[in-house]
């Protein structure tokens, strides 16, 4: 989900995808009738999270079908027709206006059938003011999670002590001096003459689409207003060019890029200074300059990031849908070998569709053709252990077998297979053995979150058959450790026939897991699903390389997460990085988070990254430009990379 417009002149970014119109950030103004104004953020791009998005007919003949949308048809200057959710036809002589979240709301209030509508070309320079209430100030410490409660937005004032003490499950705007100075994923340091807001769920998601560097910031009370204005724009980069300028102060002398990466922020720094010279008489022009001085500062940073002949450097990619196309293919796999990415693990559900679709299949083929053909492997993304592959088979099995079911506490059948059931065991076995024998794969990657089930009746009858009691009877912290070993117990015994299965059919395949790593040592109280303890599948062996899902924003939390985990196992170790705030299901971090968390996991001896996801690299509207790739292709990834298995992959 991409962030919005910052400022107007931001540098457009342009996708090109067979049979749609060129996706583009917008820089257009919505006036309705009755004089409210909201900036349009894109253009024939897919639905994001509360943003306006202007569809013309290059993009098809209906808007994305969307239950949380409203589509205002414009024909002529009137709003013709007003559509709720579902896909709305484009007129060749008009356009449409989809609106998602808050910019739904917006639709419904200013653009009746009936009104008329105009656009209007957005000013360089455009003053705009957000107000909220907040939801606590300086919450006491006694409370859960250190104050911030689930949702909240909070203000930390420097009454609370020099930091925050906030976790990694949030999103936090330094703000000193009445602008926020920095955006940061928690445990803020609380400026002496300013505050911090700290902001959970959709606490956080409001500061990833309301809060940026350099925007002013009043607090009176409980009451809260973020305005953006023309300084924003260059605090903001300003901000930037200075984290760029410590990124090159804190290299060595003779670190290979100094000498460019010191060029790059000159640059930067002339064309900032000519933008704040510019900036009454020419603004368009200044903005132009601001947005490539920001671009120069990102390429500066990356110049002195130093590289590795061998590493895995891996991206996951949840579907397809964006990759239909000759054209399309050809410039995914353009932009990943541009940045030496080596390693892709497509999710299983995203590329082969239901069962037994013939088209997705032959799709599936040709991508894997044109993957090898840029050497790059393709590791198969699978809900395996827990479900077939692709996941919606799991009807089909459970459809000729219901017995097969698993069932929750409550007694109640689950829509996935049972793993005390020894048939069931067999069938997701053979199903890694179907996949990886009908498709040139390089890998098989485990994905499993947990699992609510574990309590069919054939289970508990064989939970009772060894400790002689019935574990759903009984209370007491000793019984449920004992029911909680018994269910992961089964998860790891279905782990060890998928793959015991998968490497008897392909002896050189890769088997890995993307694990969850915030809970290093499950309890039944701190897990009620039953994750899968890992460490016990890698001290059997059964894993060739692990992919622990190392998500934050909070650097901090990102290298140590890393350290104890290197520390423990003793097979490949590719630590999984987001390239979001994960939290606030929106936005990007920055390309100078992106080179920290690198460096971070790189100083453990890990043999690589795995980023999530491939949209944020490139893809509109899930990123604004192609701010992250730059970052990989001219810092950590810039030199071509070896895989950590060369030749002999085992």
């Amino acid at each position: 989900m991409g962030p919005q417009l910052r400022f107007a002149g931001v540098m457009a970014f342009m996708l090109a995808i067979p049979g749609e119109a060129q996706a583009q950030q917008s820089r257009q103004i919505v006036v309705a009738e009755d004089g409210a104004r909201r900036p349009v953020q894109w253009e024939n791009v897919p639905i994001t999270t509360d943003a306006m998005v202007r569809f013309t007919s290059a993009w098809g003949e209906a808007t994305p079908a969307n239950r949380w949308c409203w589509t205002a048809i414009v024909r002529s200057g009137r709003v013709e027709q007003v559509v709720r959710s579902g896909a709305a036809a484009i007129p060749a002589d008009g356009y449409a206006l989809t609106g998602h979240g808050r910019a739904a709301t917006w639709i419904k209030r200013h653009l009746p059938q009936g009104a008329r509508v105009r656009l209007e070309p957005a000013p360089a320079f455009d003053e705009r003011r957000t107000e909220r209430e907040v939801d606590a100030i300086d919450p006491p410490r006694s409370l859960p999670a250190g104050g911030r409660q689930t949702n909240q937005l909070v203000v930390f004032t420097p009454k609370r002590g020099a930091t925050t003490g906030t976790n990694i499950f949030g999103r936090e705007a330094v703000v000193a001096g009445g602008r926020i100075t920095a955006i940061t994923g928690g445990n803020s340091t609380i400026p002496d003459n300013g505050f911090v807001l700290s902001g959970h769920g959709r606490g956080s998601a409001w500061i990833a689409s309301e809060c940026a560097v350099g925007d002013r910031v009043e607090l009176n009370g409980a009451s809260l207003t973020i305005i953006r204005d023309r300084e924003s724009a260059f605090a903001r980069v300003a901000s930037a060019l200075q984290i760029s300028r410590k990124h090159i102060a804190d290299c060595p002398g003779d670190t290979p890029g100094r000498l460019r990466a010191a060029s790059l922020l000159a640059a930067a720094e002339t064309r900032l200074g000519r933008a704040k010279a510019l900036a009454d008489a020419e603004p368009e022009k200044a903005v132009r300059l601001l947005s490539e001085a920001e671009r120069l500062g990102w390429r500066a940073a990356a110049a002195v990031a130093p590289t590795k002949d061998v590493e895995l450097r891996g991206v996951w990619i949840g579907s397809n849908g964006r990759l239909r196309g000759k054209q399309a293919l050809a410039r995914f796999f353009a932009n990943l070998t541009s940045a030496n990415i080596n390693a892709l693990f497509p999710q299983a559900a995203g590329f082969l569709g239901d069962d037994g679709n013939r088209d997705a299949e032959a799709a599936f083929r040709t991508f894997l053709k044109l993957a090898h053909g840029a050497g790059i492997e393709v590791h198969l993304w699978t809900w395996l252990p827990a479900h077939a592959v692709p996941r919606k088979r799991d009807n089909v099995l459970l459809k000729s077998h219901p017995d097969w079911a698993d069932c929750g506490r409550n007694g109640k059948p689950l829509p996935q297979l049972d793993p005390a059931h020894p048939q069931a065991r067999a069938a997701l076995a053979a199903e890694a053995v179907r996949i990886i024998t009908r498709f040139p794969v390089d890998g098989l990657q485990l994905d499993w979150e947990g699992t609510k089930g574990g309590y069919s009746e054939r289970s508990m009858a064989q939970f009772r058959q060894k400790h002689g009691y019935d574990p759903r009877k009984k209370s007491g912290p000793k019984a449920a450790q004992a029911l909680y070993k018994w269910r992961t117990e089964l998860i790891k015994a279905l782990v060890r026939e998928i793959v015991e299965a998968a490497r008897r059919a392909r002896p050189e395949i890769t088997i890995s897991a993307a694990l969850q790593c915030f809970n290093l040592d499950p309890a039944p109280e701190m897990d009620p699903g039953a994750s899968h303890q890992w460490y016990s599948w890698v001290d059997d062996g059964l894993l060739d390389m692990i992919c622990p899902m190392v998500y934050a924003q909070q650097t901090e939390f990102v290298d140590r997460t890393v350290r104890q985990i290197q520390a423990r196992i003793k097979v490949r170790h590719c630590p999984g990085l987001i390239l979001y705030p994960e939290t606030a299901r929106g936005g990007l971090i920055s390309p100078y988070e992106l080179l920290d968390q690198i460096a971070a996991v790189r100083k453990h001896g890990v043999q690589g990254v795995v980023l999530f996801s491939y949209l944020q690299l490139w893809e509109a509207p899930w990123a604004p430009d192609d701010r992250l790739l730059l970052t990989l292709r001219e810092g950590p990834f810039r030199d071509r990379s070896r895989l950590p298995w060369g030749a002999a992959r085992h």
